[in-house]
């Protein structure tokens, strides 16, 4: 998925595919970085970024069905906007 977005990147700019894949590179330690800092980033057209504390909670080994504490964590959710649903189902 990856190579195709730098493929596409470097068609659409004219450029080596090198520097799409710099480009591409820098721009998920940017997006990263974001996110860190204000724990929710919006790209508009495309969606958003927004990150919640998930609570501590109980869960089970599968294996030997043992209880055990899954500690609270910080997830990441994207949220698709309206011109990229419309993009993927038309």
């Amino acid at each position: 998925m990856e190579k195709m977005l730098e493929t596409k990147l470097a068609e659409k700019l004219d450029i080596p595919k090198t520097e799409a894949d710099r480009l591409v590179n820098a721009v998920k330690d940017v997006l990263i970085e974001c996110i860190q800092e204000d724990k929710n980033f919006r790209l508009d057209g495309i969606g958003s970024f927004n990150t919640s504390l998930r609570k501590e909670r109980f869960g089970r080994n599968p294996k030997t069905g043992e209880t055990l504490i899954i500690p609270e964590a910080w997830v990441v959710n994207f949220k698709p906007y309206k011109r990229l649903k419309e993009a993927v189902n038309s």
